[in-house]
């Protein structure tokens, strides 16, 4: 993960509460076939990112037409 998604993990505290960053990172997990790009590129980071960043929800999603509800959620976040 790139300094970009470190720090707005951790803009709410670096500003003591003065500014909350609102941000949505898609991710994707690599595809197999045609070609193999080997396993840095198709494993499902998920459960560690979320290890990682403890001030930023992660969600899983699992089908494409799961994309929409999601923007939708985060539309509606009141926080």
């Amino acid at each position: 993960m790139n300094q970009l998604v470190c720090h707005h993990n951790r803009v709410a505290i670096m500003s003591n509460g003065g500014y909350k960053a609102q941000a949505m990172i898609k991710t994707i997990i690599g595809s197999e076939c045609p070609l193999q790009p080997h396993y840095q590129h198709v494993r499902d980071l998920t459960e560690s990112v979320k290890g990682i960043y403890t001030e930023i929800q992660v969600i899983r999603l699992t089908e494409a037409k799961e994309m929409f509800l999601a923007h939708q959620y985060s539309l509606e976040r009141n926080d």
